[in-house]
């Protein structure tokens, strides 16, 4: 199991980020706007951390550590990037705007409520 399904889904988590560790581009869970979401980012946490685990359990120590590092990295990038300080939670999406740039989305949803129920606040501010 761990090679004909957790290993691709992983090496896809892998080669589909930016250089500072977030998931590239993708559409909200009601398919209606793209962007880069915190609920799509907390996913590939998880499933990194997931992955590193399996990978540990059936001898993949080297895969293992692999993805506990990439799991590390959107983590990292997830805080750095998704939290606003201001109004001291997560935004929704990062969005570009007309002339390329990212813009901050804090509109409260309840695909942030994902963020929770995965744990990932916990194992955020607390550690892997």
């Amino acid at each position: 199991m761990y090679a004909v399904l957790v290993r691709p889904a992983a090496e896809f988590m892998l080669s589909y980020r930016d250089k500072e560790g977030l998931p590239l581009e993708s559409y909200d869970p009601w398919e209606e706007r793209r962007g880069i979401l915190t609920y799509t980012c907390a996913t590939v946490f998880a499933g990194l951390l997931s992955a590193s685990k399996m990978a540990q359990l059936t001898g993949n120590i080297e895969e293992s550590k692999k993805y506990e590092k990439a799991a590390r990295e959107v983590r990292s990038a997830i805080l750095k990037k998704l939290y606003d300080r201001k109004a001291e939670r997560f935004v929704k999406m990062l969005i570009k705007d007309s002339s390329g740039k990212w813009k901050k989305d804090l509109t409260v949803d309840a695909s942030l409520l994902q963020f929770i129920l995965q744990e990932c606040f916990l194992q955020m501010t607390t550690g892997l």
